[in-house]
């Protein structure tokens, strides 16, 4: 048997023989699965996309969610600059990454990339960039 077209969310089958008399099996076979093309989402950057700071160390976030499930810090890639970030912190409970430089950025434009897989597969990936000014007096 094959199913197509089904809802997200969760879904059980059920199969229970039953033999030439009518007997019905006890414990029928039960399967439950859930059905995931939603991919997840990484949003309301910080600093914002295309913006100037003379922040030299700012704090660079997301809020990375994903519906209907709760994403995991090792959901979670972030580059800067093309390298890789470990440092970075994830709140489950607001869906907020947040990154602080351990030093000082150089100045100019830096490019910020997060990249999120769910536990069906589904991947997004979004990119913004900023810039670091020097600070006018």
């Amino acid at each position: 048997m094959e199913y197509t077209d089904l809802d997200e969310g969760r879904h059980v089958f059920t199969v229970r023989a039953v033999d030439a008399s009518g007997n019905k099996d006890a414990s029928p076979a039960k399967r439950i699965w859930k059905v995931d093309t939603i991919k997840p989402k990484a949003e309301d950057f910080t600093p914002e996309a295309g913006s100037r700071t003379s922040d030299r160390t700012p704090s660079v976030g997301a809020v990375v969610s994903d519906e209907g499930r709760d994403l995991s810090r090792g959901d979670i890639r972030l580059r800067m600059d093309g390298r890789e970030i470990r440092s970075f912190s994830y709140d489950r409970d607001t869906d907020r990454l947040e990154y602080v430089p351990s030093g000082k950025m150089d100045r100019g434009v830096h490019a910020v990339k997060i990249m999120v897989r769910d536990d069906a597969g589904n991947r997004a990936e979004e990119t913004w960039r900023f810039e670091v000014v020097k600070r006018q007096d």
